[in-house]
């Protein structure tokens, strides 16, 4: 450093030596990449172990091998973990599991090995955190290599399998008959393999007596290092628990690394610091530095150290709740002058501390009733915030008596209760169940000194701890800390309490609802990180988000008993998002539940047990009611009756938040809860049937291709919304609201990938409480029986029969939406080829109607999906001639029909009927000339600009045909009309302004000189074009399409 170098900042430097000789430094010179569990081994539950023998500080790392097959022989594995089990055998280490009787022993880790280092000076550990370094000496350098010592005992196999093979060999090829034998030869002994004898040779003059001795000091060396190698092999593995960087228990153990090292906070409880005015400790101490700090947990405080005598539990409980009104009752002004005063504050703390900490440890099923009966007076909100001013009184006391250079850390009596009572309240929120110990003392004792350093991090009053809650300013100990707290005083203390009201007279329930939403709206954060896609929490954090949920539920039911009266103001659903999602995390420890069907917990965690308290299904009751009110043209008759209706975008904000999906697949949970309940389908509310028709809203907005930049949000959602659409889809029935419901159920399905909806469909079938397959085939009966009623009438469709017909088209589509997902099984033929065939029946011999012409488009669709489908026998009731007439009857401008003719020509034989090919031939040639002319309704140009290409594809396919028919379809006028409009719109270039012929021409440009070409050659009689058209007939996708006359679904090419 150079000495003109200007100074920036002045950290202090805290030396620790309470976690001497525990910290090492270990080296893998050899990694090359981190110390981490491969995926191929991991995904087989292998992980990294660890052995050590303590007396020789020898260390052994395990790590899984890569056993993927493109790094990995499988045969050379069982070779080598032969010769490894052989040497363990041989060094008396064979590991303590116990292999499977006729298993393979097999090389599957490897063993890394330590080897001390010396080092050069002292090395420490240093870490900056608060702006001050913490220093810890570092005992030992450890370098970790691969130990091969099983090559060695391998080597030496191979060595005596070609000895005796070199020794069968001399021994020849037996003489010939003719041939004199041999003179016999002395065979010379041959060692057996392995043996080791010691040969020391000398040369010395005989005069030279200190041969002797170097001789004997050459064994004695010898003799020491091999007695060294056997005691290190004769001394057992000791197993030690190994924890990656990533886990609970490493982060623990980091951060003892810096709040080990600070100054050792006391409480000071004896006559000498009562005599100082001082019922704090504080670092004014001299002789207290920060180089004797110790690690002490809270039992060890003095406060603690004179146990106070009581006979049973029920003279203790008396003692608490005299000492609780003690504290109360106490005057701080006359406490902050008098030494007498401080020091019977501290006593009466002493037995409410003395009770926390016995039912902390042990409850008695017997005192069970009396610590309920005590715990709203030690957590009441009121004594809470008297228990904050007595701090505050405690820190002017030692701020006077504190020295000039004294640190500002300051523990008082207070933030000992607090510590103590955060315990406690989990201790009772989870129904006294007995918690997990701590890996060791050393962690426990770390983490109750953690209470004690979240307690002074508080807020100066007990209003502003509400603040805390979520804060991503606080650490996470404080935060935990606070949360506890807000959750005794608002969920617990009102729950144990007869009255059940709000108990705080200074904060609100608005206030609390207010400060968690705002905390909320920060996204990650301590409290609030489950929005942010994290790996699964641990138990402390799911317990902290159901206290959360919990707080803002109570406070919320309290809001609506004070303003019962009153108009509430709408929830933001951002904010609700985040609690949503803070819900799932807290019940399943991730954001999402790994089960794609909701059932109950019939065991229930800590965290589960805490939701168990408060009203927590009221926040998805707000979402839903937040979504009633909006004023949406849906509701728009429902509007009036409700108080104050607002305006908001409800696809804006749904798909500009991440956690519309959770929020929307919460609610499809209890609408697909509710249904299943319901004692027949079509027992939908009018005000649910407005909530769902908005979810299944913002779902369509979501799913729609032009919000593809935004759909990475909802990709982990999307499968359990359409298989919770699928259920909800089931439990519907005929009413008019059920079926508008239907219609946007089926029109978000249309805009999820056939293979995503094939597998919900899947995943379905295989949950046998739902019996999906029963439903859809109940349907589809239900549909058929209504169809012959209709039919049996003979008389054209009344109004009174509208929503029957609405009714059979919705199983219509729903048969179309299994087809083209190519589901097999899951409809029965009988009854589909029933309901097919009755709808045509009615379709022929009926006059026509808009109701029946929408019929007509549902059939049509079905039938053309069914051609090309793995279950196209189901569509055999339907004639191809009585398709081919009803297609040809409908009207020119109807496209949806004109597709579904198209397709059907794709995929099937061409009819042989001449008449027939003639008439189908002009009606695809009107309906592309009304296309090529722009001669229809201007809110058609979209749907015409869809269908147009595989009418080009169909037409070519037409002109191929042999028949006598063929050349009368050419030779006609209006084919020639078409051919000059199409070859005026391939050619010429369109101006920006005419964007329909723009986007005509880019759809037709390769299917119309397809057609042209193909009818070129057919009047030069020259050999026609290929079957491959430019359209995969087989690649296709639905399209939902609204109309005056009703919702279509319409088959368009996939290009």
């Amino acid at each position: 450093m150079d000495v003109d170098d200007e100074i920036v900042s002045v950290l202090p430097i805290h030396y620790s030596n309470v976690l001497s000789p525990d910290i090492q430094i270990h080296q893998f010179p050899l990694l090359t990449r981190p110390l981490q569990v491969p995926p191929s081994a991991a995904a087989s539950g292998k992980r990294i172990t660890a052995r050590v023998k303590p007396r020789v500080r020898r260390l052994e790392v395990h790590v899984p091998a890569d056993t993927r097959p493109e790094v990995w022989n499988v045969e050379r594995s069982k070779e080598l973990g032969a010769a490894r089990k052989e040497d363990d055998r041989e060094k008396n280490q064979e590991p303590k599991g116990k292999e499977h009787e006729g298993e393979e022993p097999r090389l599957s880790e490897i063993r890394m090995q330590s080897e001390e280092i010396s080092q050069k000076g002292d090395y420490m550990l240093g870490v900056v955190c608060d702006g001050q370094l913490h220093l810890h000496p570092i005992s030992q350098t450890l370098q970790f290599r691969p130990t091969l010592t099983y090559l060695d005992m391998l080597s030496r196999k191979h060595k005596r399998a070609r000895l005796e093979d070199e020794s069968e060999s001399e021994e020849g090829p037996p003489p010939f008959p003719e041939e004199e034998a041999p003179m016999p030869t002395v065979k010379k002994e041959k060692k057996t393999a392995g043996e080791v004898r010691e040969v020391q040779v000398t040369t010395r003059k005989v005069d030279d007596k200190s041969a002797g001795q170097v001789q004997g000091g050459l064994s004695a060396v010898r003799r020491e290092m091999l007695q060294a190698i056997r005691a290190e092999e004769d001394e057992p593995w000791e197993d030690l628990q190994f924890y990656d960087v990533t886990t609970k228990e490493s982060g623990e153990a980091l951060e003892g690394v810096f709040s080990q090292s600070d100054n050792h906070h006391r409480v000071l409880h004896s006559e000498s610091a009562m005599q100082s005015d001082s019922a704090t400790e504080s670092d004014s101490d001299p002789e207290f530095t920060a180089y004797e700090a110790k690690l002490q947990s809270i039992s060890d405080y003095p406060i603690l150290q004179d146990e106070p005598r009581f006979p049973d539990e029920k003279v203790l409980c008396q003692a608490t709740l005299q000492a609780v009104e003690q504290i109360k009752n106490f005057d701080l002004s006359a406490v902050q002058r008098d030494d007498s005063l401080q020091k019977a504050v501290l006593d009466v703390s002493n037995v409410v501390l003395h009770f926390m900490d016995r039912n902390c440890s042990r409850v008695d099923p017997a005192a069970t009733a009396a610590v309920l009966s005590l715990f709203p007076y030690l957590a009441d909100a009121e004594f809470l915030s008297i228990l904050f001013l007595h701090r505050k009184i405690s820190r002017i006391i030692a701020a006077k008596a504190a020295s000039p250079h004294a640190l500002s850390t300051v523990v008082c009596w207070v933030d000992v209760v607090l510590a103590k009572m955060s315990m406690f309240i989990l201790t009772v929120a989870t129904g006294f169940s007995p918690r997990p110990l701590a890996s060791s003392k050393f962690i426990q004792s770390q983490r109750e000194e953690d209470y004690v350093r979240a307690a002074t991090q508080l807020p100066e009053k007990w209003q502003s701890v509400i603040e805390v809650v979520g804060s991503k300013k606080m650490s996470p100990a404080a935060v935990r800390l606070a949360t506890r707290l807000s959750f005794a005083a608002y969920v617990m203390v009102p729950q144990l309490t007869t009255c059940r009201r709000w108990t705080d007279t200074n904060v609100q329930p608005v206030d609390v609802m207010s400060a968690i939403l705002r905390n909320a709206n920060h996204k990650p954060m301590n409290g609030f990180s489950a929005i942010s896609s994290t790996p699964r929490c641990d138990d402390e954090e799911r317990i902290n988000y159901a206290m959360i949920i919990s707080i803002f539920s109570a406070s919320q039911i309290a809001k609506r008993r004070q303003q019962a009266s009153q108009s509430l103001s709408p929830m933001r659903i951002q904010g609700l998002s985040y609690l949503l999602a803070t819900l799932q995390v807290a019940l399943h420890g991730e954001v999402e539940s790994s089960s794609p069907i909701m059932l109950p917990y019939e065991h229930l965690d800590l965290s589960q047990t805490i939701l168990r308290i408060a009203h927590v299904e009221c926040i998805t009751d707000l979402t839903i009611t937040w979504l009633y009110h909006l004023n949406s043209p849906f509701c728009m008759g429902h509007a009036s009756d409700c108080p104050n209706p607002f305006s908001v975008d409800l696809e804006f904000t749904f798909s500009n938040e991440p956690s519309s999906g959770a929020v929307m697949l919460q609610i499809l949970n209890r609408f697909t809860t509710q249904l299943q309940e319901a004692p027949a389908p079509g027992t939908l509310s009018l005000g649910l049937a407005v909530v769902l028709h908005k979810i299944c809203a913002a779902i369509i907005h979501l799913l729609r291709p032009t919000t593809e930049n935004r759909r990475s949000h909802f990709e982990d959602v999307i499968q359990p919304i359409c298989r919770s659409l699928l259920v909800i889809f089931g439990f519907l029935g005929d009413s008019g609201k059920d079926l508008d419901i239907k219609d946007l159920i089926l029109e978000a399905l249309t805009l999820v990938p056939a293979a995503t909806l094939r597998s919900c469909f899947e995943v379905l079938r295989e949950n046998a409480d739902l019996q999906f397959d029963a439903k859809v085939n109940e349907d589809i009966a239900r549909s058929a029986r209504t169809a012959n009623k209709i039919q049996a009438s003979l008389v054209a469709p009344t109004t009174a029969l509208a929503s029957s017909l609405l009714a059979i088209k919705c199983t219509l589509f729903l048969l179309t939406l299994i087809w083209h997902s190519e589901v097999a099984g899951c409809v029965m033929p009988r009854q589909a080829s029933l309901l097919l065939s009755t709808v045509a029946n009615i379709l022929l011999g009926s006059p026509s109607s808009n109701q029946l012409s929408v019929m007509r488009d549902a059939l049509l669709t079905v039938v053309a999906v069914s051609g090309h489908s793995c279950i196209s026998q189901d569509a055999r009731a339907i004639d191809e001639d009585i398709f081919w007439d009803l297609a040809i009857r409908s009207e020119r401008t109807n496209f949806v029909t004109a597709s579904a003719f198209a397709h059907r020509i794709m995929v099937t034989a061409l009819n042989s009927d001449p008449l027939s090919l003639v008439e189908g031939w002009d009606y695809l040639r009107d309906v592309l000339l009304l296309i090529l002319s722009h001669r229809f309704a201007e809110e058609q140009e979209a749907l015409a600009l869809l269908v147009c290409p595989v009418l080009c594809t169909a037409m070519t396919k037409m002109a191929q045909a042999t028949s006598p028919a063929a050349e009368y379809m050419l030779s006609s006028p209006w084919t020639m009309s078409l051919c000059s409009e199409l070859q005026s719109l391939i050619s010429v270039e369109h101006s920006k302004d005419a964007r329909y012929l723009a986007a005509l021409q880019q759809r037709l440009r390769n299917r119309g000189r397809t057609l042209l070409d193909q009818l070129a050659r057919k009047l030069r009689r020259s050999p026609a074009l290929t079957d491959d058209y430019g359209i995969d007939a087989r690649a296709s996708r639905l399209v939902f399409c609204y109309a005056p006359t009703g919702s279509r679904l319409v088959l368009v090419p996939q290009l």
